[in-house]
């Protein structure tokens, strides 16, 4: 309704914003951000993604430290009052990727070090393939369960996964590592709600490969998830 080009939607679908716009507040400004959307068509869709998980963390996530009783109490985010007024794409897509730098280089503090928590329940998995050949390969599905490890995954991948440490803690997401030989290969979130696996990123945010998509079809049956609409052929 509001003009955003077709593949554009199809990328908000596959961001966080393809399961919620949160509450009242929230959603009046994810109305915002799709309108900066609608304003900027030849803005790159792979840029999409990232552009939300920057926003919602900016503005929504809240900031804090485990205390030495390992009681998390959650500060204010650190741009509140964040605004789409005035944004210029190019310096957004910069922000975010000095963002996304500063994810790699900060050390393990905050949020997105100190956090940790149990595993969801849903299982991971182990798949050796091709045992009759000289080099089999070795599919592991492993759950990230805490900030240091969602730190490392997204260094290793080039992405914003640490930025999901809140939502691992509350609940409401669990993401695992896809990997292959012990190589990464793929990062999924799956939303604990709905027990379906929502986003799927490969390095640099890419779209997963044949071979891994058929992994994570295959574990997702074993470990009866479902699969989102928009999990897979969409980029973050």
């Amino acid at each position: 309704a509001l003009g955003v080009e077709a593949s554009a939607v199809h990328a908000v679908l596959g961001s966080r914003l393809g399961r919620s716009f949160g509450n009242e507040q929230q959603e009046a400004f994810w109305l915002t951000v799709l309108g900066f959307f609608a304003r900027h068509p030849m803005i790159d869709t792979q840029q999409i993604g990232p552009i939300c998980d920057f926003l919602y963390e900016q503005k929504f996530t809240p900031t804090g430290a485990v205390l030495v009783n390992g009681i998390y109490e959650p500060g204010p985010p650190q741009q509140p009052g964040l605004s789409m007024a005035g944004r210029d794409p190019a310096t957004l897509v910069a922000q975010v990727q000095q963002w996304h730098r500063g994810l790699a280089r900060a050390r393990s503090r905050g949020v997105y070090g100190t956090l940790v928590w149990a595993p969801c329940g849903v299982p991971g998995m182990v798949r050796t393939e091709g045992a009759d050949r000289h080099q089999p390969r070795i599919f592991r599905v492993e759950e990230l369960l805490s900030g240091v490890e969602l730190r490392a995954e997204g260094a290793a991948m080039h992405h914003c996964v640490a930025t999901y440490a809140w939502s691992c803690q509350q609940r409401r997401s669990a993401i695992f590592s896809v990997r292959i030989d012990h190589q990464r290969l793929l990062t999924v979130e799956v939303d604990l709600r709905s027990m379906t696996v929502v986003q799927v990123r490969g390095r640099l945010n890419e779209t997963a490969t044949p071979i891994g998509e058929r992994v994570v079809r295959i574990w997702s049956t074993q470990a009866a998830l479902q699969i989102g609409t928009y999990a897979f052929g969409r980029r973050w």
